[in-house]
């Protein structure tokens, strides 16, 4: 009935649990003292042996013991909602922790948008989990067993008929489990769907726009929406179906116990106080099972979500090494017979031979999809678990402490992003400790300084999230700027300059140009001709490495390298064709 995983991963906050359970019973047991009061007063009543002091003295005691329900009623509620506050916050906690501990290797299935998703509205959706469910199941342990011992004292015929009813719930709370795991796990799978293609389409909508593809986009949309009410409506269907199934149960069931009562009064095996009693408490001794039923939908939703909170916990710990890289001013990247796979089964680079030194551009190339990005990722250390041999200095990667080998590299991607922040505090992430001068010449070394003169904030221009008042050139060597400004031994730029107009791209080369001169840089290519004076270029295709060499020992052999020089340059002799074809239409 509770899910073993999430109660020792929220340990922590189980002392909030425990008072909750405690007010709820303290709550139950207030209340049948108050309906014994209720029921020995009524019947000395009835019965002519009450003198109005006894009245004046049981009121006040009936009132206190119907306000001390009260209060703890409300503890109750105070501590149920602590705990679940408490819960979640543990478990996304614990996601962040393991966000961190995985962010240098690749997640597998899990996308950003559904990491995003759990951590908020997944974690969100065991709010009622921690806050009503598991407090109610262990009150519903409690006050039952409770009820049954006070009124068997009274006539155990009555108790023997209220134990008969019991297995009805369980039985049919194992059937509105069953049922709504199903619908849970369908609801949770259209939520997360829906959020990525929204996500997704989003961040691409400018793309949509520029291929006229935004109005289907907005159909699948809309059936993606559907799907979600659908399956929404199906839990809440589900949930009302339950209840009034748990209704039928409870109430028949306190009803024949009732009926159990009168039966045993008329024989006179049963006084009137217990008579009122198995009135007052049939029901009551029916209800937490009731309720705790009513929550099996809520409880399977939270316990749904946290299945793939569960699957990326379970990712297998990342292996780090405790040996440092020593810093110097000449490094030497060498791999032998370096092979990768993301899953263990599909390789994604097959025994690569590869070295880069100091004092040399180095460019790695390839058709989409040939392992570029996965070997660069390698040498920034952002990639463990390779087989075969890949050492900085003599020294093997996979035994080297991250947070040493980050120090000297600098990674620069067309996915890197700038912040919604200063100007100056989006440079200082390069160089924390960075004076103005020091910004003011990492602009200028990137062709900046024209546009920062005009900017009437100067460093301390606010800009949009991520970049979004500058032009993609701007933002490039912005970016580039604060790259400059962390100076690393060991720069690595995977296309970099694509998305930039020419200018900027021809800007940004000079950079890498000077920096190998006593860096040492990687640059990932997406146009032939920005590499052609490269020192030496490595050449991949699926995931092997097929060439390497000069521009001009490759473009002289037949292979892999001169197909990619002639489609590019076939490509941009078409656009030059089409723009002059539209230029005399004008």
């Amino acid at each position: 009935m509770i899910n073993k995983r999430l109660f020792r991963l929220t340990k922590g906050a189980r002392k909030w649990l425990f008072i909750s359970v405690l007010n709820s019973y303290l709550s139950a047991v207030f209340y049948m003292a108050s309906m014994l009061l209720f029921a020995l007063l009524l019947q000395s009543i009835l019965m002519g042996q009450t003198a109005l002091w006894h009245v004046l003295f049981a009121l006040p005691v009936l009132l206190a013991l119907l306000f001390a329900r009260m209060q703890t009623n409300g503890h109750m509620v105070a501590a149920a909602a602590r705990y679940s506050n408490a819960a979640r916050s543990m478990l996304r906690r614990r996601l962040y922790e393991k966000v961190s501990e995985q962010e240098i290797r690749d997640r597998g299935s899990f996308s950003a948008s559904e990491l995003a998703q759990t951590a908020a509205g997944g974690i969100d959706q065991l709010s009622a989990y921690f806050g009503r469910y598991i407090p109610q199941v262990f009150s519903t342990m409690l006050i039952p067993p409770t009820i049954l011992l006070v009124l068997g004292v009274f006539n155990w015929v009555v108790a023997l008929v209220l134990v008969l009813c019991v297995p009805l719930i369980p039985l049919s709370i194992l059937v509105i489990r069953k049922l709504a795991k199903g619908q849970s796990r369908k609801y949770w799978r259209a939520y997360v769907s829906l959020g990525e293609r929204f996500l997704e389409n989003i961040r691409g909508l400018t793309t949509l726009k520029v291929f006229q593809m935004d109005e289907t986009i907005h159909r699948e949309m809309n059936q993606n929406a559907e799907r979600f009410r659908t399956s929404i409506m199906q839990v809440l269907r589900g949930q009302l179906n339950s209840i009034t199934v748990m209704d039928f149960i409870v109430y028949g069931g306190s009803g024949a116990g009732i009926a159990a009562g009168l039966i045993q009064a008329s024989q006179g095996n049963l006084n009137l106080v217990g008579l009122i009693l198995v009135l007052l408490l049939s029901t009551e001794f029916f209800l937490p099972l009731r309720y705790l039923g009513s929550l099996f939908h809520v409880a399977m939703t939270g316990v749904s979500a946290a299945e793939r909170l569960f699957q990326f916990l379970d990712l297998p710990e990342e292996q780090y090494g405790e040996q440092k890289l020593s810093a110097t001013s000449s490094y030497r990247i060498e791999a032998h017979e370096l092979s990768f796979s993301y899953d263990g089964t599909r390789p994604i680079l097959q025994s690569i031979d590869f070295e880069a030194q100091t004092g040399e551009r180095i460019a790695l190339v390839g058709q989409s999809g040939s392992g570029k990005s996965t070997l660069q990722r390698l040498v920034s250390g952002l990639l463990r678990g390779y087989k075969g041999s890949l050492t900085i200095n003599g020294n093997e990667w996979r035994d080297l402490d991250p947070d040493s080998v980050f120090q000297q590299v600098g990674l620069m991607s067309s996915d890197s992003r700038l912040f919604t922040a200063t100007l100056r505090e989006n440079l200082r992430f390069g160089n924390p400790n960075a004076e103005d001068a020091a910004l003011i010449a990492a602009l200028e070394r990137v062709n900046l300084r024209s546009f920062f003169d005009t900017l009437s904030g100067g460093l301390d221009t606010v800009l949009t999230e991520n970049g979004g008042n500058l032009s993609g050139g701007q933002k490039q060597r912005l970016i580039m700027a604060r790259l400059l400004l962390a100076d690393r031994s060991i720069y690595l730029f995977d296309e970099a300059t694509s998305n930039v107009d020419a200018d900027s791209e021809e800007i940004m080369l000079d950079v890498m140009r000077a920096l190998a001169q006593e860096k040492l840089v990687i640059v990932i290519a997406h146009r032939m001709y920005s590499i052609r004076d490269a020192d030496r270029i490595y050449v991949l295709d699926r995931g092997a490495m097929v060439q390497s060499g000069t521009h001009e020992t490759l473009i002289s052999e037949e292979g892999a390298y001169k197909r990619l020089v002639e489609e590019e340059e076939k490509m941009e002799k078409g656009v030059c064709a089409d723009e002059k074809n539209e230029l005399g239409s004008h």
